[in-house]
């Protein structure tokens, strides 16, 4: 057997470690000390998950990186983010203009995107604690 760590088998521990990670909280394992087992076991390392407010960022790309997200995700429209799913709940959409592509209002998926705001605001917040 080769000594090198496969394709197939990285995937298959990526799997692993990511179903483990998702079931975690649901069988009351702590999600901040929880423990990813090694991929070989002549490696014998372990990896702990953590909180994102553990983690600050010095100057450097990522910290732009994190800048610039922080300022486009200030710089949308809660307005038009929102129209859809206003006007799927008949609730005013006055002042508002609806986004097209994959929020238009009458696109299969329309209010997906929100989501993905909705994640990126609350990991924003988990990182910083800004609350604007």
């Amino acid at each position: 057997m080769s000594s090198s760590l496969s394709r197939r088998r990285l995937l298959q521990a990526a799997g692993v470690t990511l179903a483990a990670s998702a079931a975690g909280p649901l069988v009351g394992a702590s999600p901040a000390r929880a423990a990813v087992p090694p991929a070989r076991a002549d490696i014998g390392v372990s990896a702990y998950s953590f909180d994102f407010g553990q983690v600050r960022l010095t100057a450097s790309r990522w910290l732009d990186n994190q800048n610039r997200t922080a300022a486009y995700l200030r710089f949308v429209d809660v307005d038009r983010l929102l129209y859809t799913f206003r006007a799927n709940h008949k609730l005013s959409t006055a002042g508002a203009a609806a986004n097209g592509g994959w929020d238009a209002p009458d696109f299969p998926f329309r209010s997906h995107v929100q989501g993905h705001f909705l994640t990126a605001w609350a990991q924003l917040y988990a990182v910083t604690g800004d609350s604007v």
